[in-house]
């Protein structure tokens, strides 16, 4: 096999994957009811869960870098 091409294995390997994706994405659309109840899981989340969910996307690597950095720290140097 070379790396220039696809095999037909391969080719049928991704139209395999892009038809199940879509096909879940048919299937999630027509079993929601409304937007808002996407968008808002039905008003069923407490306060403490959106949140948590807000501080965990914020919170990555690059804040623990930035965090380690010389240039974050209070004390001068010297």
């Amino acid at each position: 096999m070379h790396a220039n091409y696809l095999d037909t294995l391969d080719w049928g390997i991704l139209i395999a994957y892009f038809l199940i994706l879509i096909g879940i994405g048919i299937w999630a659309s027509l079993k929601r009811k409304k937007g808002s109840s996407l968008f808002l899981a039905e008003r069923s989340l407490k306060w403490h869960h959106i949140g948590f969910s807000m501080w965990g996307t914020n919170v990555g690597p690059s804040m623990l870098i930035a965090s380690l950095s010389p240039h974050s720290s209070p004390w001068p140097e010297g």
